[in-house]
């Protein structure tokens, strides 16, 4: 069994320590990329503890050498259809199949509110 891939939160990707990245205000948070081979699932955990209101949304690329900082290259997945944090901490676990990209990422739009924003993800190799 793969060790999940962490995708948001302070360090590097495959360190064992699990911090949690910190959300406040009014800002955008993407996480690191994931590579997808074709036609797999990834699975997400993520979780948000605090007060946090806000929008998360996960987008997509071919796009070899993606731009990490902004929406440029990559393209939202509006079919993804996650649980928001309203004000409250939440905590979930999302499987997306058949994926036909590259790379995908997580984006979070915190619009208030603030607290801590941890994700993991796992591409299934074997089915």
């Amino acid at each position: 069994m793969p060790t999940p891939y962490k995708i948001y939160g302070e360090g590097p990707p495959d360190s064992p320590a699990d911090p949690a990245l910190a959300v406040t205000g009014a800002n955008t948070y993407y996480s690191q990329p994931v590579g997808v081979p074709d036609g797999k699932a990834l699975g997400l955990e993520v979780v948000f503890v605090g007060t946090m209101t806000g929008t998360l949304s996960l987008w997509l690329t071919n796009k070899p050498n993606a731009d990490r900082a902004s929406d440029t290259d990559w393209i939202q997945d509006t079919t993804f259809t996650p649980t928001n944090p309203a004000g409250a901490g939440i905590k979930n676990f999302y499987t997306v199949g058949n994926l036909t990209c590259t790379s995908a990422r997580l984006k979070y739009v915190n619009s208030a509110g603030s607290g801590t924003l941890k994700a993991r993800a796992n591409v299934a190799l074997e089915r």
